[in-house]
């Protein structure tokens, strides 16, 4: 499931709460415009994976497994 048009202040306490319940961030988009124009983390945690992007005009989006992007949009509160 891809959960997109998440605002900024929001992408950022996913990914701080994801690094709070123990996900592991495998990759990071390290490009000359990294999170100035795009960025992207991808976290795995009991082989499951997850890909968060960001972009200067979309804002932040969440990919990864049905129930975990619901249960995400649940608590943070986007669609």
């Amino acid at each position: 499931m891809l959960a997109e048009n998440i605002q900024t202040d929001t992408f950022h306490r996913v990914v701080d709460g994801l690094k709070s319940d123990g996900w592991d961030c495998v990759d990071e988009y390290a490009g000359m415009d990294a999170w100035i124009d795009y960025g992207m983390l991808k976290f795995e945690r009991n082989g499951i994976a997850l890909v968060l992007e960001w972009t200067n005009w979309d804002e932040g989006s969440v990919d990864g497994p049905d129930d975990i992007v619901e249960a995400l949009a649940q608590r943070y509160g986007f669609r």
